[in-house]
């Protein structure tokens, strides 16, 4: 008998085998089709695609054969541990003869549900209230699982107590239904499921639209034909096949040629960095197996591995990555790039005048400053740079009388990373942060822009209205910190808030124009953010696109209201008013929607806009980065730059003397976090930009007068200019962005 049950369970693990891998053909399928559909851009040309191929193809078999190796053994072997004597196959047979069994089969199933879904709303609600109502975070623990240890014993009440009506209830309806076809209570269990989920949907439309189902598709496809073809392989006319020497011979031939192939990618991935890329960031499952892989072989934990283009040359010291600082001529090459850096005298110099200084001093003073900021702002679909629709006329208006910087960056694709970078002048490796985390707290050892400002004698105020300003260390030293907008309507992500901004803002204006103290006011304007919500009177169209265009036209005409009340007070006369933004958005341009996962164009190039009755009117062309903003505040307000912590460069030169200025370059970084757990930093010049991706070990260049929307990567066709930028990339980031503390 226990000879038997062996071969039964090598039989049926064979058949497991051989499902889980045909299977993966179908998932393979998913795979490359979505990667050609919404990243058709990234192939240039028919080898890239070939070998793409060819790479997703070994690493999911090795993950597949995998899978079906050890599921196929454990199936049948798993039941038999479970059931050795064969006691539940008995209680099988005994409730298909009770006519009463799926009645208790319900009532139980549904109890469970019921119980465990109150169980786990409790524990959420006192996660909630433990971790905002305790600083000690071993206190909260322990008070955290004291209370969930002692709501079991309710939970288990709550079970009984939905068992016993379940089966009362759905008894006598189930008499309806004599023949019992639709087996009443247990569809009723389903049904009451799918209810709430169309409820939770209708509630929360925008969901739909964040979640990628692309991965639950391609798995759901994989389950569905491994079901499929193992059912199949059971079947009387392919059985005999099946159980063939010939079938045996084929089995073996496949997992040589899977190990052939594990090998062969393996030992030429680095040659094909552009697949490297490609998987690495649009892949939806092949991504997962390259991490994995790359975790398990990282010796010194500094988050690069040295296989599959993992970026690590050492990896037996954390001090030498992709991200590590290169020290100068030291003769070790701790960054992984272009070997030990020599400094080279740069190009990117420009001497100011003589007079410069001078300038600066006698415009020096008080002013009151209002520093705008709106949220996920690409600057091309704004008027004043030529977009074809009306969707910022208060803004133009501003610009207008302004200095306007048309080729202005943020430094980080994403608010988290972007808002300190910008508040604080320094780049975001740079800022000290509590933790590796999508939404990281600044510590107090990054000074930033408010505090300074709060002790040279300004009334500080920060007008906002998202969950975010809440508890990221940005609040210190600030007079007024209001976020009542959040708090009165909620999540800014599903409803409009810039209205009460504005009207927050003049509210504490009001109130601090009384003091003789001159101003600095922070506002936040938040509604071009996703979720794009329909305002009325604004109808650009019924597409994503067309409801961003509309919420940013409602964003400038709250905008615009404010700057028209802030005219009207004595303090405009002696203000300057930046109007920025802290990233762009993306529509599917490089395969990607919203913001946060590259730094392409349309996710960092933003407006940015110097307003003041005593400063000249003009437009500067050259790429800046808005991290220039904080040091060109305090240039404005008598406060030395160098004196502080701001890693940007004043933009008064630009301001008041862009002709002695003849070359830029700007640096711009995407953290790795765990949403998109990858690393980018890229500079760019008035005709060119060069993204690198550390966790790839892979360039992108394009010309940006040429080829504007980056279509075309030149990094393999132009190598002189790569070298070239490859070489400025590596002093721009030794020199002006690591730095030693």
């Amino acid at each position: 008998m226990v000879a038997s049950r062996i071969k039964n369970n090598i039989f049926e693990g064979r058949r497991f085998l051989i499902s889980a891998v045909l299977a993966s053909v179908v998932l393979l399928f998913a795979d490359q089709t979505s990667l050609v559909l919404w990243s058709p851009i990234y192939f240039y040309n028919t080898g890239d695609f070939l070998w793409n191929l060819f790479v997703s193809t070994s690493f999911l078999n090795v993950l597949v054969t995998l899978y079906g190796l050890t599921g196929g053994i454990c199936l049948q072997a798993t039941a038999d541990l479970v059931d050795p004597f064969g006691a539940i196959s008995r209680k099988l047979k005994e409730a298909r003869a009770n006519p009463f069994s799926d009645q208790q089969i319900s009532a139980n199933l549904l109890a469970t549900l019921v119980a465990a879904g109150a169980y786990c709303l409790a524990t959420i609600l006192v996660q909630i209230h433990v971790s905002t109502a305790y600083n000690n975070k071993m206190l909260a623990a322990i008070l955290m699982l004291a209370i969930l240890i002692s709501l079991l014993p309710v939970a288990l009440a709550v079970y009984q107590l939905v068992s016993h009506l379940t089966e009362h209830v759905v008894g006598p309806i189930e008499r309806i239904f004599p023949k019992r076809v639709l087996q009443i209570e247990i569809v009723s269990v389903f049904l009451f499921f799918i209810l709430l989920v169309i409820l939770f949907f209708v509630k929360n439309p925008y969901i739909l639209e964040a979640i990628d189902f692309r991965p639950f598709g391609g798995i759901a496809l994989f389950i569905v034909a491994q079901i499929l073809i193992y059912i199949l392989l059971r079947h009387p006319v392919v059985l005999p096949a099946f159980k063939s020497a010939f079938f045996h011979l084929a089995v073996f031939t496949w997992l040589i040629l899977a190990s052939f192939m594990t090998v062969a990618t393996i030992n030429n991935y680095s040659s094909f960095p552009q697949t490297a890329t490609v998987l690495a960031n649009h892949s939806m499952y092949v991504k997962h197996v390259i991490n994995g892989v790359q975790t398990l072989v990282d010796r010194d934990s500094d988050g690069f591995s040295p296989l599959l283009n993992g970026g690590d040359c050492n990896d037996y010291d954390s001090g030498i990555n992709p991200l590590a600082r290169d020290i100068p001529e030291n003769g070790i090459d701790e960054d992984c790039l272009n070997g030990d850096l020599k400094l080279i005298s740069s190009k990117y110099k420009n001497p100011p005048s003589e007079t410069l200084q001078q300038k600066i001093a006698e415009l020096q003073g008080d002013y009151n400053i209002i520093l705008i900021s709106i949220d996920a702002l690409r600057v091309d679909h704004l008027g004043y740079m030529g977009y074809s629709r009306d969707t910022s006329p208060e803004i133009d208006a501003i610009a207008e009388d302004s200095t306007i910087f048309t080729r202005a960056y943020s430094q980080a694709p994403n608010t988290p990373q972007s808002i300190p970078s910008f508040i604080t002048g320094t780049y975001p490796s740079q800022i000290k942060w509590n933790k590796y985390s999508n939404f990281p707290k600044i510590l107090s050892e990054t000074e930033t822009l408010t505090e300074r400002l709060k002790g040279h004698g300004y009334q500080v105020a920060g007008i906002f209205s998202h969950w975010f300003f809440e508890k990221r260390n940005l609040k210190r030293s600030s007079d007024v910190w209001d976020n009542r907008a959040f708090r009165t309507r909620g999540h800014s992500e599903s409803n409009s808030t810039d209205d009460l901004v504005t009207d927050n803002a003049i509210e504490n204006l009001k109130k601090m124009s009384r003091n003789e103290k001159p101003i600095f006011m922070w506002l936040h304007y938040f509604d071009p953010h996703f979720l794009y919500k329909r305002h009325k009177g604004i109808n650009f169209g019924k597409k994503q696109i067309d409801l961003y265009d509309g919420e940013i036209r409602y964003s400038s005409s709250q905008v615009g209201r404010f700057i028209d009340y802030f005219k009207t007070t004595p303090l405009y006369d002696n203000s300057v008013i930046f109007i920025i933004a802290d990233h762009g958005e993306e529509f599917g341009d490089h395969g990607r929607k919203w913001h946060g996962s590259h730094i392409y164009e349309e996710a960092i190039r933003v407006p940015l806009i110097v307003h003041s009755p005593k400063l000249p009117t003009g437009k500067f062309t050259k790429p800046v980065g808005i991290i220039n903003v904080t040091p060109t505040i305090y240039d404005l307000v008598g406060i030395d730059p160098k004196e502080t912590q701001a890693q940007g460069e004043s933009l008064m030169q630009a301001i008041l003397e862009p002709e002695t200025i003849s070359k830029t370059v700007v640096y711009t970084e995407k953290l790795k976090v765990p949403t998109f757990p990858w690393s980018m930093q890229a500079i760019i010049t008035e005709d060119w930009k060069l993204i690198y991706r550390p966790n790839e070990q892979s360039f992108e260049l394009f010309n940006l007068l040429e080829d504007p929307h980056e279509n075309e990567n030149l990094y393999t066709k132009s190598p002189d200019k790569a070298k070239d930028m490859v070489d400025l990339f590596t002093q721009v980031r030794a020199t002006q962005i690591d730095r030693e503390d």
